[in-house]
């Protein structure tokens, strides 16, 4: 939607917007796959999506430790294999993704990851009670694990450095994730705004960033106050009244 709003209100007016739109839609014919964008790794997510598109910020809101991050690591496995395909290759040269860690460290979540791409139990590992089979499988992880397109901001202070560390053409990112949203320091002389203003401008420059630079996913952390309710979830009249 963002994407088609610019185009109409760009210099180049209705006929320019409409041409683009039309040659849009005739590529879609002309490729009839289900996923035609970089795909997240979940069949029914990428049937409905049709995949990761430019110009898109997706974000993930859960209540705390419900699994955003290991999905954010589910997504991050698939975008790497994307890129190492022939289609991925060609489409994305010497693209990488960036990782934006303000909630947990790079090596936290990079264990995360090893342990997925292994398909070991992140608990084991911590453990040392990994089978032989596993721990064969864990090394060849770790192996492949070096060569990943894989680029990470551990410990962001400020917007202003997120921003930076993404639009770095140096090492040009075709997708980006950030974890998590309500963790990004607040921006510098908007400190008296109240938490609610100032995660409205950080999400308004993400989704700059992510229309700019390239598509990215953002995690959000959802209140605990549902499970005060009895019945432990929103109410359909909370979830369906208009405003």
């Amino acid at each position: 939607m963002m994407r088609l709003l610019d185009l109409f209100s760009g210099a180049g007016g209705a006929a320019d917007a409409a041409s683009v739109v039309a040659k849009r839609l005739k590529e879609r014919m002309a490729d009839l796959r289900a996923v035609w964008g970089i795909p997240w790794g979940f069949p029914g997510l990428d049937k409905l999506t049709g995949g990761i598109h430019e110009g898109e910020v997706t974000i993930l809101a859960a209540r705390p430790r419900v699994g955003k991050t290991t999905i954010m690591a589910q997504v991050a496995d698939s975008v790497c294999t994307y890129l190492a395909g022939e289609e991925g290759a060609a489409k994305y040269p010497k693209h990488v993704l960036k990782l934006v860690m303000c909630e947990s460290s790079a090596e936290v979540f990079q264990q995360r990851l090893l342990c997925f791409r292994a398909r070991v139990s992140i608990r084991k590992v911590r453990e040392g009670r990994l089978t032989a089979v596993q721990f064969e499988r864990y090394k060849q992880a770790a192996r492949e694990f070096c060569t990943l397109p894989i680029r990470y901001l551990d410990d962001a202070n400020s917007l202003d450095a997120i921003g930076a560390f993404l639009a770095d053409r140096r090492e040009p990112a075709c997708w980006w994730a950030l974890d998590y949203l309500q963790k990004i320091p607040s921006v510098s002389g908007r400190a008296n705004d109240g938490r609610v203003a100032a995660t409205n401008l950080i999400s308004t420059a993400l989704t700059e960033l992510g229309r700019r630079v390239a598509p990215g996913l953002v995690l959000s952390q959802l209140t605990r106050a549902v499970d005060q309710r009895e019945e432990g979830a929103p109410s359909a009249a909370r979830c369906f009244a208009g405003p």
